[in-house]
């Protein structure tokens, strides 16, 4: 994109397509050059140099890119790390030309955790690949975790604002009474986690289901009305028993579900308290906005791995959630001004 004005606090034009069309000439002239890419990359992995195959599609948009003339490229390109850790090879071109290549680094856990207590957290090594000469982080202790894994701090600061995910306008619910906000991770299927080589055994659809039940039951028991913000919108490669429950929740009068196209930020405003799955970062968002938040692990299966919540509280257990909304009622409906919980854009 053009600018960022959420993160940068200028005005812009917003895009998403980094890859303006080709004139006639430089068209022809690409499909040349991607076709000599292609054919040497596989004379190449057949003669065992196999990284020539895994950088193929990054070398033809390189060639792409390179046959743009500067004046259509934009000013600033704005990444986040959901979509890209590891800086495409088109971003040092458009550096060389000119233009600032930021990475909006909205994570709040730097570390690879399990269930499986015999195996203690350790730290993300794809972290250390990264290479952006410019990052924006959620907060001080964002920044010295990407720090202690070698980025030059010279690159990175800390936003003065919340980083979202994802955020494309869609109108807030009005909400009444005291409102809970969860925020869940997806759980995707097993062929599609293979695909990609997802390493987390914790995200999957029965510890979501337990999640999302548990709260709901003593959200009800403590006259709180809950709302779900879901991190992506729906697809197919969601696992099949999440968005079956999904449908389901869609029927309780005391649910609503948000569009996942709204804003971790955003939603935070209509929340009285928020609960996330550990260790995602609307907790720690809602806390910066001065409300409540607390990350919810039934059942408890990452107790050893308390040194990632940061100081947010860890909710193991029914009774816990209940003690937590307990604590929370005497102020509930205050902690944010009414005026908030109404529809906004």
């Amino acid at each position: 994109g053009v600018d960022a004005p959420q993160c940068y606090a200028k005005t812009g034009v917003m895009v998403v397509q980094n890859f303006p069309p080709l004139d006639a000439v430089r068209h022809r002239k690409f499909i040349r050059t991607a076709i000599r890419r292609a054919v040497g990359a596989v004379a190449w992995t057949l003669l065992g140099r196999w990284w020539h195959a895994v950088l193929l599609l990054d070398v033809v948009k390189l060639a792409y890119f390179q046959l743009l003339p500067t004046d259509a490229l934009a000013h600033r390109y704005l990444f986040h790390a959901g979509n890209s850790l590891v800086r495409p090879l088109w971003t040092y071109d458009a550096e060389t030309r000119g233009a600032s290549v930021v990475n909006a680094f909205y994570s709040g856990n730097f570390i690879t955790f399990t269930p499986n207590s015999s195996i203690l957290p350790a730290r993300t090594l794809a972290l250390s690949t990264m290479s952006w000469p410019e990052m924006i982080c959620l907060d001080k202790e964002s920044r010295d975790a990407l720090i202690a894994y070698g980025l030059p701090p010279k690159a990175i600061r800390v936003s003065d604002i919340p980083i979202d995910f994802y955020d494309d306008g869609s109108p807030l619910p009005s909400m009444h009474g005291p409102v809970v906000m969860l925020f869940d991770v997806t759980p995707y299927r097993s062929y599609f986690k293979a695909s990609r080589g997802f390493h987390n055994a914790y995200y999957t659809a029965e510890t979501w289901t337990r999640f999302i039940d548990d709260i709901v039951q003593s959200a009800k028991r403590h006259g709180w009305t809950v709302a779900l913000k879901a991190k992506r919108k729906k697809n197919r490669f969601n696992a099949p028993a999440y968005q079956r429950y999904i449908d389901r929740l869609a029927m309780d009068p005391d649910v609503v579900l948000l569009d996942a196209g709204i804003g971790a930020s955003r939603a935070i405003t209509i929340a009285d308290a928020v609960i996330s799955m550990p260790f995602t970062s609307p907790s720690l968002i809602a806390t910066r906005q001065g409300c409540p938040g607390a990350f919810y692990d039934p059942g408890g299966k990452l107790s050893h791995c308390d040194a990632l919540t940061r100081g947010m509280p860890m909710l193991t257990t029914s009774s816990e959630l209940d003690d937590w909304f307990c604590s929370l009622s005497h102020k509930a409906g205050n902690t944010k001004p009414s005026s908030t919980r109404t529809l906004q854009a």
